[in-house]
């Protein structure tokens, strides 16, 4: 019995970052350390299961000219390296974080192989800076936020969670979404030298329980009601947040699900900052689309994993074999 132990204590410390980069077994720091924020956001599901729908599949991340992608590299590493430093003790690096990979992946597994040794594990791969998988239409999105982004996912997952969490499915997204589009906010922002207060218009909007609210609007409150709050997900779910979203309680959520699904995302003019695109037309707007597949490393043996989260521009689907192609 003592040698079974012995052999699963060094399984989980194989498993791990510390010996593989992008693994977080249960001895990670990392594994569980926010999921009291999500457990927050799914006590109010019937707000935010619309908005996961309509804010992560109309988020506009590329918004940089390739001119500038080394700049936004340079300071969303810089982002990313102060998110992490809390883990840094642990021994947790940019370079261990996550497994940089130049397979075009950018997802999180969970890894619940059925042995006697239980070698549970989240795998993160994210594609390096300059990768093809970070660049729609001409336009680039900075790789270090998508690796925060897939990190925050290994937060909000319980040590040994057996698979992808349905209880949380519809709202699992919300945070990492929002985090992702206030941080792209504050990158261009210092990329172009803009101040941070200042709105900047994404040409891009969000149809919230029937109220329009511009992606840099949407970025500039949640910034300032983060820092008003103890965390992301108590300003999210705060009456100041409800009456931004212009959500009552007294509507039909079936109803507005439905109109917002099949009406498009309009845009706006208004007196903001414009989005500066010098290499392309004023016309260019982004297509959604996702790369990868959801194939483990050959190395596991056993059960499957289970695909937590994939690229970042189209709806995950929870729960899905790694043997299942995204295309």
């Amino acid at each position: 019995m003592k040698g079974k132990k012995e052999v699963k204590q060094t399984l989980a410390e194989t498993l791990n970052f510390t010996s593989i980069p992008g693994l977080h077994s249960k001895l990670s720091p990392v594994v569980g350390t926010r999921t009291h924020e999500l457990e927050l956001i799914n006590q109010h599901r019937e707000i935010f299961a619309e908005y996961q729908k309509v804010i992560f599949s109309g988020q506009k991340r590329n918004v940089f000219p390739l001119s500038h992608k080394e700049d936004a590299d340079r300071i969303s590493k810089e982002i990313f390296a102060q998110y992490i430093e809390k883990y840094t003790i642990n021994g947790l690096t940019i370079e261990n974080a996550v497994g940089w990979s130049t397979v075009g992946l950018n997802n999180t597994w969970i890894h619940d192989l059925e042995n006697q040794y239980n070698t549970w594990n989240l795998e993160v791969v994210a594609s390096p800076p300059n990768d093809r998988s970070h660049i729609l239409e001409g336009m680039y999105r900075p790789a270090y936020l998508v690796a925060l982004q897939l990190l925050m996912h290994v937060e909000e997952t319980n040590k040994g969670q057996q698979e992808a969490d349905y209880r949380y499915q519809s709202v699992d997204k919300v945070l990492a979404v929002t985090r992702a589009i206030i941080l792209t906010d504050e990158v261009y922002k210092r990329t172009f030298s803009i101040p941070l207060d200042e709105e900047v218009d994404y040409d891009n909007n969000f149809i919230l329980f029937g109220k329009q609210i511009s992606q840099g609007k949407l970025a500039n409150f949640y910034r300032k009601l983060e820092s008003e709050q103890t965390s992301l997900a108590k300003a999210l779910v705060s009456k100041e947040s409800l009456i931004f979203l212009g959500y009552d309680p007294s509507m039909d959520m079936e109803k507005i699900s439905r109109k917002v699904m099949g009406k498009e995302q309009a845009n706006e003019n208004c007196n903001s900052v414009r989005l500066r695109y010098p290499e392309l037309p004023a016309s260019y707007l982004p297509t959604l689309r996702s790369h990868g597949t959801s194939s483990g490393p050959s190395f596991f043996a056993g059960r499957v994993p289970s695909l937590l989260v994939e690229d970042l521009r189209e709806m995950p689907r929870c729960g899905f074999s790694s043997t299942d192609e995204v295309d």
